[in-house]
Parts: C-alpha cells; sequence; structure tokens
C-alpha cells in the first residue's frame, strides 16, 4: 500500500492503493467555492493521470457542496441566513437535539 497525504493549497487529500483500485479520500475548502474549484480541479488531474494509466479510481470524502435536492432541509433551517450571517439561536437549538 502506498499511503500519501497532500495538504497543499487548503486541500486535504489520502490516497491509498488497494487490490489495484487506487482510492482518493479529499475534504475541499469549505467556506470559499473558488478554492474549492481548484482544489477539485487537483482531484480531477489526479483522476485523470491515474485513468489514462487504466488504473479504476475512486474518489469520496467531504466536497463541501450543498446538493439541490436539500433545498426544502436548507430553508428549514435558514441555511442561506447562516451562511451569511451566523445560526439564530432557534435554529442552533433545533439542531443540537436532532442527534439526540
Amino acid at each position: 500500500n502506498n499511503n500519501n497525504n497532500n495538504n497543499n493549497n487548503n486541500v486535504t487529500v489520502g490516497y491509498t492503493e488497494w487490490n489495484g483500485l487506487d482510492i482518493i479520500v479529499v475534504h475541499l475548502h469549505a467556506h470559499d467555492a473558488v478554492a474549492r474549484l481548484e482544489e477539485a480541479r487537483v482531484v480531477a488531474q489526479t483522476v485523470h493521470d491515474l485513468t489514462l494509466a487504466s488504473r479504476p479510481v475512486l474518489v469520496m470524502g467531504d466536497m463541501n457542496t450543498l446538493s439541490p435536492r436539500d433545498r426544502g432541509i436548507h430553508h428549514g433551517y435558514h441555511l442561506l441566513d447562516f451562511l451569511k450571517t451566523g445560526l439564530d439561536e432557534a435554529s442552533a437549538a433545533e439542531l443540537s437535539t436532532k442527534g439526540k
């Protein structure tokens, strides 16, 4: 196994090979879409290079993106307002009890 961690430009990339499968685990920037795009380009280039070498690749991790399918949930928790100004007390209290 070849384990390699790269933390350049705020992109955390873990890489290993297992039974002929290249596994890339990423954690992209949470608060900067431009930085996240550049980080995704680094990952995409790595995937491109590996697939050119006919290697199977699995990419997984925290891409820090918002799915349109979750729009109702985001709206209910006032996520856009939170991202702009911070979470209000009522929403914070409700979110803190969801995991209990």
